[in-house]
């Protein structure tokens, strides 16, 4: 999962040190705390949060690749190409 307080989470997981993230109102970051398994959020959201009996699957893992391969050839022909007309 590509976000900064996954990494940190593992080593904190290790330590039995608790996490609390503060101040989660979306739905899309519930969901991403959520499948971190961060111990727990603080919110303004409550009615909205409270309602979530499972997180937000907003892509599929195989759509989040093709993205993902996607992104990253456009930016290889982007590059090759400042290369090509800079020179």
């Amino acid at each position: 999962i590509p976000c900064g307080f996954c990494f940190y989470s593992r080593d904190y997981k290790a330590a039995n040190i608790k996490i609390n993230l503060y101040v989660v109102n979306e739905p899309w970051l519930y969901s991403l705390a959520w499948c971190s398994r961060i111990h727990s959020v603080t919110t303004d959201n409550i009615h909205i949060l409270s309602q979530l009996d499972q997180p937000y699957f907003l892509m599929t893992p195989g759509y989040y690749m093709f993205m993902w391969l996607l992104m990253d050839s456009i930016s290889a022909v982007l590059i090759v190409t400042v290369f090509y007309f800079h020179w």
